[in-house]
């Protein structure tokens, strides 16, 4: 997938591609027409590999900056993936709009940069990728600690929130994820890294009891 990216967005980075990956599989795997939300879609470099895999997806991309969403419509124009892809203006941080709808996958790659270690980030991160993009709060968590209570509202039955989460925030994101009622596997990337949290709600054990 070939992508414009601006100083407005991130750039892609391998780390990303093991949640593609997940995304993709997690897909195929229940067929056909299914409904997926990008949310902190930046460039929408996720949507859009997401689409150009798994050609009977319909994918929202959802960013709170009309700057990130005017280039994520840029490259879902080049890929040709109109037809596949809606780009929405929505904050992560707030109620999700109503039209949004209901999904049978939810991917995200939030900001989760603890602000403390924005000054000691590497200069061709800090220098050209936009502050909002990066800091996730005190400890990194503030978007995870919104996305996870509110994932459960836009999911249809048995479906999947893929997070990318920081190489040790796996830990502090599980226990996120169990508070909420999911089930989570912690996968690592191409790097070794703990990097995707795959979450499902936890299934009534007591139900006909």
């Amino acid at each position: 997938v070939e992508l414009k990216v601006t100083p407005d967005v991130l750039i892609p980075r391998t780390d990303t591609e093991k949640l593609v990956e997940i995304a993709c599989e997690h897909i195929k795997a229940r067929g056909p027409g299914q409904r997926v939300l990008d949310l902190c879609c930046g460039s929408g470099c996720i949507g859009v590999a997401i689409a150009t895999q798994t050609p009977s997806v319909r994918v929202i991309m959802a960013d709170n900056s009309p700057k990130a969403l005017s280039v994520a419509r840029w490259n879902v124009l080049e890929n040709r993936q109109t037809k596949s892809i809606t780009c929405v203006e929505a904050d992560a941080l707030s109620e999700p709009p109503m039209f949004l709808g209901r999904f049978d996958l939810i991917v995200s790659n939030p900001p989760y940069i603890p602000s403390a270690d924005i000054p000691m980030l590497d200069s061709s991160v800090r220098e050209y990728e936009p502050l909002n993009a990066l800091d996730g709060g005190d400890d990194g968590l503030n978007f995870y600690r919104r996305i996870i209570p509110l994932a459960p509202s836009l999911l249809n039955e048995n479906g999947t929130l893929v997070l990318e989460i920081g190489y040790d925030q796996a830990m502090s994101a599980g226990a996120l994820l169990s508070e909420h009622g999911f089930e989570y596997t912690i996968l690592r990337d191409y790097g070794g890294n703990e990097r995707c949290a795959v979450a499902k709600i936890k299934k009534n054990t007591s139900e006909g009891k």
